[in-house]
């Protein structure tokens, strides 16, 4: 039995033939849909969770093949309640291992802000600088409106605000340059010199004495060739004065040498210039 014709001369399908043509598309939606590769689901295969915890058992690597980007990674962090803690927050819960690690032929580490970099050291220290180069610093800080290039605080008891320790021979501590009109070292308070010291000239009527031998601490190093020793009377006896403060052989010491003989105790204060 023949089917029926649409009107206007064009031949019908039988509907084997449209049975046959869906089929033949349904096969082919099927091998596209077998050809592409499965979706991605977030959290599943690797992908960054948003708000959520991830865990992963290998470094994450993002690499912009030398794009012409401002950052490879930007973090945003908006809070108009001010309840935002940080924006970008780094733990690290082994002892030895580095929260932030970066490593550059530029800057290695860039902060601008209220405050430019915090950092708080548990039983560590906060910042650590290292340098190689025997022209830069290992923390190096420059103020350009007058203020403290840095600064150094200590609220416990007995603390030291800023310390200096010259590990290499002819190494200097500390070294304060003035330029031109500016001071070298302003001292507000106590100076406190370990090669400094008072000395006692016993001298008794029956054992007069004009000199007294002094000891420079243990390891505080040579007097220098170029340095001396000042000394001053810390008791008043009338027409006696230090004449002479001359450095030993190895110059780790000194005698004391006054104008005459005193016969009662007599104090010198003395102190390294080098």
């Amino acid at each position: 039995m023949s089917e029926s014709s649409e009107s206007g001369g064009v031949t019908g399908r039988s509907r084997r033939g449209v049975l046959a043509a869906g089929a033949a598309a349904a096969a082919a939606a099927v091998g596209v849909g077998m050809a592409r590769p499965p979706q991605a689901e977030a959290g599943t295969d690797g992908d960054v969770v948003l708000g959520a915890y991830n865990l992963a058992a290998s470094p994450t690597t993002i690499d912009t093949k030398n794009a012409a980007i401002p950052a490879t990674l930007q973090v945003w962090g908006h809070d108009s309640a001010n309840t935002l803690g940080c924006v970008l927050d780094v733990e690290s819960f082994d002892g030895d291992a580095i929260g932030i690690q970066v490593f550059t032929s530029g800057v290695a580490l860039y902060a601008d802000g209220g405050t430019g970099v915090t950092a708080q050291g548990g039983p560590g220290n906060g910042v650590e600088g290292y340098c190689s180069s025997a022209t830069a610093s290992g923390v190096y800080g420059e103020n350009t409106n007058g203020g403290f290039g840095v600064a150094g605080r200590s609220n416990g008891i007995g603390g030291v605000a800023v310390l200096g320790d010259a590990q290499g021979a002819g190494g200097t501590a500390v070294q304060a340059v003035g330029n031109g009109a500016g001071t070298a070292l302003d001292v507000q308070g106590k100076a406190h010199f370990t090669r400094s010291g008072v000395a006692t000239i016993a001298g008794t009527t029956s054992t007069p004495k004009s000199s007294i031998a002094i000891t420079l601490p243990f390891n505080s190093g040579a007097i220098a060739a170029t340095g001396g020793i000042i000394a001053t009377l810390q008791t008043h006896v009338s027409g006696v004065f230090v004449a002479a403060v001359v450095p030993n052989s190895a110059r780790t010491g000194a005698t004391i040498y006054l104008n005459k003989a005193v016969t009662q105790t007599v104090k010198a204060a003395w102190l390294v210039v080098d």
